[in-house]
């Protein structure tokens, strides 16, 4: 599985005096499978923005690792064949 990753500038919003939500999002594509995912982060003004950067980063890599578990299972042969026989076990 080679994903392609990209990360870009949804919005921000002034939550209250010095106080901004930021959104980014990420954008997962495997193949011919686009998946797109936001990501909001409070950001106080003089706030470190390393410190933003690393929970931006954490909570990214949280859902790429996600994503790949998910797409092991549903990929596994064993899921197909438990599909296969539940629609063999169905009657009409």
């Amino acid at each position: 599985m080679v994903l392609t990753l990209n990360v870009v500038k949804k919005s921000i919003a002034l939550v209250q005096k010095d106080l901004y939500s930021i959104t980014l999002t990420l954008t997962i594509t495997d193949g011919a499978v686009i998946s797109n995912y936001d990501f909001t982060q409070e950001y106080r003004t003089g706030q470190s923005v390393p410190t933003i950067t690393a929970v931006f980063i954490a909570k990214m890599q949280d859902k790429i690792n996600n994503y790949k578990s998910e797409q092991t299972i549903f990929n596994a042969t064993q899921l197909d064949t438990a599909v296969t026989n539940i629609k063999n076990g169905l009657t009409p």
